[in-house]
């Protein structure tokens, strides 16, 4: 009882953190514009198509998006409701994942990740179809035992696969899982035993056809080669190479992994990322019980499949992309602290709320972040009583597109001005500066205000998500 209320009440904290990142202090980086963009300009039937501007989405998540933002509410709260809606169906499908394992109290801990964890309240947070990643695989995990989730499997695969591109995955995935769970025992009789299996899930494998009609269709339409070339140029460096940077490439990406699902804290990351692989491995090899091992199994059967994939070049693998990814690994965590209790018999309140409490205690100092957060500078220029701002040329293209996309919502009787030599009409500068999710990481500025900082023309005052602001010294 007692663990229920903890869980309840972190619930409801985490629902209000969301609440205030996405409402209170709005922001939407320049990839979100972009797709933002080609919803508010073109219609549902043109969202079918290839859209502008390099972009790319599932149509029903597209479709969704625009009903939404064509409510008679200011745009850019259209265009955060979705994502905030589903980031709480998030945290209340996992809140039954905890239910249905008694609340064990060891599950603080994943819970607590999942919660306050920047990377996931950032990119649960978008304006993309990621949020649809997480929420999808949690309702797998969550359900797929049961037997009303196996008779309704091929309409939930069909409805998610149009909201997001991980559903193709979880259902060649989920597959694969049943295959080696069920079907596959031996070589012997093999060809009898796949002739069974398809039989059995024929009309899981057909909820994907319609998906596979549309995206064949789609690759015929005008644009799709040209989109199909930007993507596979942009995404260029995700995608598995098999000469001699391949170690450095997996050393990239297992950075990535324990860095962004446990913490900013490498060595507090790196140490959660051993403690959790080599725990499952041992009980694994020992053959001894493993908590939440065939979820687990499920979803590294889902990311074997997504880097099959990434191999072809089809699909890349970069942070936003594998968000779903978060939930294999804080559950490899829980099942490897509910070992470690076992085995030492440390009580497993004291252990949950002390990685909790660490856990959490990182997150602080980076869960401020936000990337192109034009209002917070809009509020730091009219606190200092200022009606006016100089810009690089870089930084007021993309500015311009933020008023663009939110219908100079945000920007009240601020003028702004293209950098020039004169500093005659403000007394700031502002200069876009692409920020990563590092702690206290320093960004590169362009050529034009380093020189002017080493002249002591300006000096730097504050960054915030994405800018820095500078007072220009006269």
């Amino acid at each position: 009882m007692k663990n229920r209320i903890v869980f309840y009440i972190l619930c409801f904290i985490g629902v209000l953190c969301r609440f205030y990142y996405q409402f209170l202090i709005p922001s939407f980086n320049g990839d979100e514009i972009s797709l933002g963009l080609n919803i508010k300009q073109l219609n549902y039937y043109q969202l079918l198509q290839p859209m502008r501007r390099g972009q790319s989405a599932p149509p029903l998540f597209l479709w969704l998006q625009k009903f939404i933002s064509n409510l008679p509410i200011p745009n850019w709260i259209g265009f955060k409701l979705v994502s905030f809606f589903i980031s709480i169906l998030v945290l209340i499908v996992f809140l039954k994942f905890i239910k249905k394992k008694e609340y064990n109290i060891i599950l603080l801990v994943p819970f607590t990740i999942l919660l306050f964890n920047p990377y996931v309240i950032y990119h649960s947070l978008s304006l993309k179809q990621y949020p649809f990643d997480l929420l999808g695989i949690i309702v797998l995990i969550t359900y797929f035992k049961s037997n009303k989730f196996k008779k309704a499997a091929p309409f939930f695969f069909l409805v998610w696969s149009f909201l997001s591109n991980v559903a193709i995955f979880a259902c060649v995935g989920l597959l694969l899982f049943i295959f080696i769970s069920h079907f596959y025992k031996s070589l012997k009789s093999l060809p009898n035993r796949i002739r069974v299996f398809l039989r059995v899930n024929y009309l899981l494998i057909l909820s994907l056809f319609p998906y596979i009609f549309y995206f064949i269709w789609f690759m015929y339409q005008p644009g799709a080669s040209g989109l199909k070339e930007y993507m596979r140029l942009y995404w260029s460096g995700s995608f598995m190479p098999f000469d001699s940077s391949f170690f450095k490439y997996w050393v990239f990406q297992l950075h990535g992994f324990w860095s962004y699902f446990y913490s900013m804290n490498i060595i507090l990351a790196i140490l959660l990322f051993l403690l959790s692989f080599n725990a499952f491995f041992y009980q694994l090899f020992k053959k001894e019980e493993i908590k939440f091992k065939n979820e687990i199994i499920l979803c590294f059967c889902i990311f074997l499949v997504h880097l099959t994939l990434n191999i072809f070049h089809f699909y890349p693998l970069s942070d936003r992309l594998y968000l779903y990814l978060t939930i294999p690994f804080i559950l490899l965590l829980a099942s490897s602290l509910i070992f470690l209790v076992k085995k030492s018999r440390i009580n497993s309140k004291i252990v949950s709320v002390t990685f909790s409490v660490i856990l959490f205690s990182t997150y602080l100092s980076y869960i401020s972040y936000k990337e192109n957060d034009v209002k917070s500078v809009y509020n730091y220029i009219k606190a200092k009583n200022e009606s006016s701002i100089y810009l690089t040329e870089s930084t007021k293209k993309a500015i311009d597109n933020f008023n663009s996309f939110t219908d100079n919502y945000f920007i009240g009787n601020i003028h702004m001005y293209k950098l020039d030599d004169s500093f005659n009409k403000s007394n700031y500068l502002v200069s876009r500066v692409y920020n990563k999710m590092r702690p206290n990481k320093k960004h590169k500025e362009s050529v034009k205000v380093l020189e002017f900082l080493k002249n002591n023309k300006i000096v730097l005052e504050v960054s915030l998500g994405g800018y820095n602001v500078y007072r220009i010294l006269k």
